[in-house]
């Protein structure tokens, strides 16, 4: 168990004016291909509200603030363990996302489709529900 890894994540829940979510196609494994929240590793020294702004910045190229923090997600696999952190955020500024860094796209759905979408992460429907912005999935 020496070479496991224990590690701190973020992710961001941002919505636009309409109240569409914004959700990144991952381009790399865990889950690539996969719609997700964007976010990221938080770096050695950096608090995770810096750290949202820039995986945001990053996978997206939407400036944002971090608002709220909603609640932790927990993720063990046999490689690592990680504990990932999840916010609200609001857009400052334009709302035009593009995908960067690890992300393939970036799209911005509406809510009520959430449940049909077939390829979706764990922690987006966890992160979803714990902010009480889905109830039936």
């Amino acid at each position: 168990m020496s070479d496991s890894i224990i590690g701190l994540g973020v992710v961001a829940i941002v919505q636009n004016s309409k109240g569409d979510l914004l959700l990144i196609k991952r381009k790399k494994e865990p889950k690539a291909g996969y719609l997700s929240l964007p976010g990221g590793h938080v770096e050695f020294g950096e608090k995770a509200e810096d750290a949202v702004v820039r995986e945001m910045k990053e996978e997206t190229n939407l400036d944002v603030e971090a608002t709220d923090f909603i609640s932790f997600y927990e993720s063990i696999h046999p490689e690592y363990h990680k504990f990932i952190l999840i916010y609200k955020t609001k857009i400052l500024g334009n709302e035009f996302a593009t995908a960067g860094d690890d992300a393939s796209e970036a799209i911005w759905v509406c809510l009520e489709k959430i449940g049909s979408l077939e390829k979706i992460t764990n922690i987006t429907i966890h992160a979803l529900k714990k902010a009480a912005m889905l109830r039936d999935l």
